[in-house]
């Protein structure tokens, strides 16, 4: 059996849509309507809260602020209460019922990283293995007269470009 695609299956040119496909586009129609009716309503809100501003001169208004003075805070609000919403009775979790929360943790790390027997990334030393070490100079801003001969036991000694060593303030 193949699987169906095709516009047939998506609901183009007149094919029959799936059962998923018809309840997600009608709950995304619920929705939609939803927040336009959440919409109407803060508008309307608004628009009554905003009569004594426009009907009245600035001189007459609270600390003679404008229109936009007046009515922002309320906008702002109203939209930020509109977008969330907050349950007046939430339902707590009896504290009986916590799986983790007041449970004792097995931390079977601690004796290793406390006696220093616990092994990092840091740590981790494979075959043929490099090691660098930045040699800077001592003084803040300087530079470094001379680079230091190849100690025993090291491969190269190397200097940074000097685009290092530019200030990055």
């Amino acid at each position: 059996m193949e699987a169906a695609t095709g516009p047939s299956v998506w609901g183009l040119r007149g094919g029959e849509r799936r059962l998923g496909d018809r309840l997600f586009s009608g709950a995304a129609i619920a929705s939609g309507i939803a927040i336009l009716t959440v919409l109407a309503g803060v508008a309307i809100f608004l628009l009554i809260q905003a009569v004594p501003a426009l009907s009245a001169s600035t001189d007459e208004l609270a600390e003679g602020k404008g229109l936009v003075e007046y009515i922002a805070p309320l906008a702002f609000g109203t939209v930020l209460a509109a977008t969330l919403e907050v349950p007046a009775n939430p339902a707590l979790t009896p504290s009986g019922s916590y799986r983790i929360i007041g449970t004792p943790a097995a931390r079977p790390d601690l004796p290793s990283k406390t006696n220093g027997s616990a092994k990092y990334g840091l740590d981790a030393v494979v075959p043929g293995m490099a090691f660098a070490i930045v040699k800077h100079c001592p003084t803040m801003g300087g530079t470094l007269k001379n680079t230091p001969s190849v100690p025993p036991g090291a491969s190269a000694v190397d200097t940074p470009p000097s685009s290092w060593r530019r200030s990055r303030s």
